[in-house]
């Protein structure tokens, strides 16, 4: 029987073409969004639900709606998230609570509801997309950088926990990826930032430069199909060119001498 997948944040960027991509292996693809009629995904084995991963309820008739009509998830794909850009000390505190709602207790929820599926199974892998900002941190992108800090060490903690379940659990680290990321309201805000608004100005440019050079979602989508096909031992996937080199250097280099290439590059 085909395998089964399930992803959240299907309506464009990367969760489409990693749908896209599963449909095209054969496997059955449960394609979630907040809004399905924004999908326009097509394919045999494709079943697209409404999922908001913010709202526990939705995500458990997801889970549910998915098992009743495959029979069971094989790899569960968290991908839903949004990032903010801009200033700490201008950041909204309503809009730093949502982002950690979305990016840290949205994945935790949906994982809560699969897990018993696959210990039912007797096995399982969850892939969550996190971002080269998870093991770095850059100028501007603190509260984003943060939500991912904390995917990452949710991830690495439950991988020990769930491996003698036979639960893998990988990360997938993308870079600068060609999406639709820089267009949010945090890029496009228009307003006064004080002593921030030059530097501000510098790192957004050059934001928009590696965004346009960036990898493709369809590039993240195949290093997602490498992760679900690739070794047991392996965890972390950089995506694309520039987290690849990033994240090599970010290992072999001291923190300090780290720290002050990083300065350097984005002053």
């Amino acid at each position: 029987m085909p395998k089964t997948i399930l992803i959240t944040g299907c309506s464009s960027g990367i969760g489409k073409k990693t749908a896209e991509a599963f449909l095209a292996l054969g496997w059955n693809v449960v394609a979630t969004m907040r809004n399905t009629q924004e999908s326009d995904l097509e394919g045999k084995n494709l079943l697209v639900l409404p999922l908001d991963v913010t709202d526990s309820r939705s995500v458990e008739q997801a889970v549910v709606a998915a098992t009743e009509k495959f029979g069971k998830i094989d790899v569960l794909v968290n991908n839903a998230g949004f990032g903010l850009f801009g200033p700490f000390e201008y950041e909204k505190e309503d809009d730093i609570r949502r982002q950690f709602e979305t990016n840290v207790f949205g994945l935790m929820a949906v994982t809560w509801q699969v897990l018993p599926v696959f210990q039912t199974a007797g096995g399982g892998m969850i892939v969550n997309v996190s971002s080269i900002l998870g093991q770095m941190g850059v100028p501007f992108y603190s509260v984003y950088a943060s939500s991912k800090w904390a995917v990452e060490g949710f991830s690495e903690a439950i991988a020990y926990e769930l491996a003698p379940m036979n639960i893998q659990v990988k990360l997938i680290e993308p870079g600068p990826v060609r999406t639709q990321f820089y267009a949010q309201k945090g890029f496009q805000e228009q307003r006064d930032l004080g002593v921030y608004q030059a530097y501000f100005e510098r790192v957004r440019g050059d934001a928009h430069k590696r965004e346009s050079s960036g990898a493709s979602p369809e590039d993240v989508a195949q290093v997602i199909v490498r992760a679900v096909q690739g070794s047991k031992d392996k965890m972390r996937y950089p995506a694309g060119s520039t987290a690849t080199l990033l994240l090599f250097l970010r290992k072999v280099t001291p923190i300090d001498l780290f720290r002050k290439i990083m300065k350097a590059s984005v002053r």
